[in-house]
């Protein structure tokens, strides 16, 4: 899933709804990931990192999300 499109300014807020997603996530602007708690968890299988931020004198903020299954840095 797409949490912002390339054109769209930092700073954005994205919702995440209850649910299991498989993801492995690189964000590059400021942006605010808010899910509902234990019941949004985003998995990365084990293979490398889950969330890689890349925003440049940006902050990422990540809210009532549980991140499980990451393996580390990618390699």
């Amino acid at each position: 899933w797409r949490t912002s499109s390339p054109g769209s300014s930092g700073g954005a807020v994205i919702d995440i709804a209850p649910g299991r997603y498989f993801e492995r996530l690189t964000l590059d602007r400021s942006i605010t990931l808010r899910g509902a708690g234990d019941l949004t968890r985003i998995g990365g299988l084990g293979r490398g990192s889950i969330i890689s931020v890349d925003a440049e004198d940006g902050e990422v903020t990540l809210d009532s999300i549980s991140l499980e299954g990451g393996g580390g840095p990618a390699g």
